[in-house]
């Protein structure tokens, strides 16, 4: 995306932390169990984020947003 859209995304996102970022990005984020990685994302069709469920939930919101800033 271009980068002014993304600092509107993000400025109007922000306080709803990342979760609300990927949604208004249309990016699916996914949960599972991953060995040796914290999280990846994909671009394509359908971009994707998955973090690894058996991280706490700190850390995946972290990881999360961590990969929608390489998205964006």
């Amino acid at each position: 995306i271009p980068r002014e859209s993304a600092i509107r995304i993000t400025s109007e996102s922000f306080p709803n932390g990342p979760e609300e970022l990927a949604k208004a990005l249309s990016v699916i984020v996914s949960a599972s169990p991953l060995v040796g990685v914290e999280g990846w994302c994909l671009r394509g069709v359908n971009t994707i984020v998955r973090v690894n469920s058996s991280s706490t939930k700190t850390r995946q919101r972290f990881t999360l947003a961590h990969e929608l800033a390489h998205l964006i």
